[in-house]
C-alpha cells in the first residue's frame, strides 16, 4: 500500500509523493522533525551548565539525524 506524502521544495511549492511504508513514512517525518529542532538557535544565557546542557542535547539530537538519514538511504 503505497502512503501520500507532502513536502516543500526549495522552490516553496509543496509537492505529492508517495512511500511504500509506514515505516518509511516515519522515518520521513523524524527527518523533518529533527532538522526543525535544529534550526532553532542555542539559548543566549550566562549560566554555562545550561547552555552545555543545550549544546550536549543539539549534538544528540544530530546523532539521531544521522541515524535516520542513514536508514532512509538503505530503503531507496
Amino acid at each position: 500500500m503505497r502512503i501520500k506524502m507532502l513536502r516543500k521544495n526549495d522552490a516553496g511549492e509543496t509537492e505529492v509523493f508517495y512511500v511504500d511504508s509506514f515505516e518509511e513514512k516515519q522515518l520521513y517525518d523524524s527527518r523533518r522533525k529533527m532538522w526543525r529542532n535544529l534550526e532553532h538557535d542555542l539559548p543566549d544565557t550566562d549560566d554555562a551548565k545550561f547552555r552545555k546542557q543545550a549544546l550536549h542535547n543539539r549534538q544528540m539530537l544530530a546523532r539521531e539525524l544521522r541515524v535516520v538519514i542513514g536508514e532512509i538511504k538503505q530503503l531507496e
